[in-house]
């Protein structure tokens, strides 16, 4: 499953442009309600790209985690 938000795309044309390069597993679900551009990403499990620009994982039933700062200098 994939639930991209409004901030993320409105349209196909800007999926195109944000989209480089995905791979999903079957299992998986990816949420990104975030502006960012994916250039080259892998998910095997739950992904969520949030609005302060991370990435939780979630393993099992454990917590989110934040795992990987999108935004840096």
């Amino acid at each position: 499953m994939i639930y991209l938000s409004p901030h993320f795309a409105t349209c196909y044309t800007e999926i195109k442009q944000k989209v480089k390069k995905l791979k999903i597993t079957a299992r998986s679900s990816l949420i990104i309600s975030s502006d960012c551009i994916l250039e080259d990403v892998e998910v095997d499990g739950h992904d969520e790209i949030i609005e302060d620009g991370s990435i939780c994982l979630k393993v099992d039933d454990q917590a989110y985690k934040e795992i990987v700062p999108l935004k840096g200098d």
